[in-house]
């Protein structure tokens, strides 16, 4: 290797160490989680794992108040579970292994939260690391706007870094597989391909819609006459997609549905609804959540042209990445509760949010002139701070003035919004701090 390449791969090691310490540092500066119900079980199901090897809950249970409010089921087995996948709860075992050196019963609700958020942010920290390395290898030069506005301006910051939701270890899962397919730049060989298949359908564990991104690489590379990649993804995601299939059916009796069961099938979708309200709501469309994705969508546009400089394996790969990035919103958009309801921003595209990435990159790279280069960095720095407002002053009194109709066409008001509410009750707060 030569004395430049090592010298760039030694500055590579060093940015990459500096992207996982600061947003870990970063996420940590509000010095408290953020739950909600969707986090509450999985602290303690990685406990139970940690302790007894299953998910069971039952021994728990005098524990919990209202536990069914809390995610908490009762199981096809004839015990209490969570009625979430377990990836996430997974995922957090290790640093409650690391508790339970010292304790045999579970510390308080409040340090339990705390906890995951250590995993959460920990795998958010991790996945900025994933970026940071994928667009330095594709667009170098954009490594840092991109990485910034992923860890900082998206949901990414504001909500799965801030407690265990599944959302963190899946967004991770899925930085890992696009990071794996990217990282080299000729042809996909059968085992990068396996590797990848497995890390997405490991996010598939964490979160189930995340297989619209396994779906569109497949297909990106079947048309684009890749059919051993192709077939290399599948079978990297066939043991974890097969696991989790099996757990819902053990656990729950719906195989498809896990602990949804019930509620996937009784409520009606509002399908279009939720396909704008997920795009353009003031209270929940992530354009106005992250205004820089205006400049990802450039990108894409840029890729459909033939333009970005990247190799022929390389543009199947985000096409394909691209296409599950659209699936996403499509996908939730049919599910009763496109909303996500009690979050901040839409939580249900964060795993879209490393595509996102990659694709404000290609869009950096074709800048031309300092005035555009400043622009972009302006909405990734209004990006970022509409997330740091959700961070340090989620309002939950918004929430109770817009507990959602089904149709949840609150969230498409300009008056009384979500960020602007927010905004309003960090700035009381702010002067009640100089006041004091």
């Amino acid at each position: 290797m030569s004395e430049a390449g090592a010298d760039k791969r030694k500055s590579l090691r060093r940015g990459a160490v500096l992207v996982f310490c600061l947003v870990l540092a970063g996420y940590h500066l509000n010095l408290r989680a953020l739950p909600q119900v969707d986090t509450f079980a999985a602290p303690y199901v990685s406990w139970q794992l940690v302790h007894h090897g299953g998910v069971d809950l039952t021994d728990l249970m005098p524990l919990f108040e209202r536990p069914t409010e809390r995610g908490i089921i009762l199981s096809k087995t004839g015990g209490w579970i969570s009625r979430y996948p377990p990836g996430s709860a997974i995922m957090a075992a290790p640093f409650f292994g690391a508790m339970s050196v010292y304790r045999d019963t579970p510390p308080s609700s409040s340090r339990m939260q705390r906890m995951g958020k250590l995993a959460a942010a920990t795998y958010c920290a991790l996945a900025a690391v994933l970026v940071f390395l994928t667009v330095s290898r594709l667009f170098p030069g954009a490594e840092w706007p991109a990485t910034v506005l992923f860890a900082f301006g998206t949901t990414v910051y504001s909500t799965a870094g801030q407690a265990l939701w599944q959302h963190g270890p899946a967004v991770f899962w899925t930085a890992l597989g696009l990071y794996v397919l990217l990282a080299a730049e000729g042809e996909i060989t059968l085992r990068r391909a396996a590797g990848a298949g497995f890390a997405l359908g490991a996010a598939t564990v964490c979160r189930p819609p995340v297989a619209v991104f396994l779906l569109g690489l497949v297909a990106a590379l079947l048309v684009s006459r890749r059919p051993r990649a192709a077939a290399g993804m599948l079978v990297g995601a066939l043991g974890p997609v097969a696991a989790l299939l099996a757990y819902n059916l053990h656990c729950t009796g719906h195989i498809l549905w896990g602990g949804y069961g019930v509620e996937a099938q009784g409520r009606e979708p509002h399908f279009w609804t939720g396909l704008a309200g997920l795009a353009v709501a003031p209270s929940r469309g992530i354009l106005f959540f992250t205004p820089a994705v205006v400049l990802a969508a450039w990108g894409a546009a840029l890729l459909a042209k033939g333009k970005g400089g990247v190799s022929a394996p390389r543009q199947a790969i985000l096409a394909g990445a691209g296409a599950g990035a659209v699936l996403l919103p499509m996908v939730h958009a049919g599910w009763a509760d496109w909303s996500g309801t009690w979050c901040y921003g839409p939580r249900y595209l964060t795993e879209a949010m490393p595509v996102v990435a990659v694709f404000f990159a290609l869009a950096w790279r074709e800048m031309r002139g300092r005035r555009a280069r400043i622009t972009a960095w302006g909405l990734v720095g209004i990006s970022a701070a509409i997330h740091v407002v959700g961070v340090f002053a989620r309002d939950s009194a918004w929430h109770e003035r817009h507990y959602l109709d089904p149709g949840c066409t609150d969230l498409f008001r300009w008056g009384d919004n979500q960020i602007l509410s927010s905004a309003e009750t960090l700035w009381r707060r702010a002067l009640d701090l100089l006041g004091r």
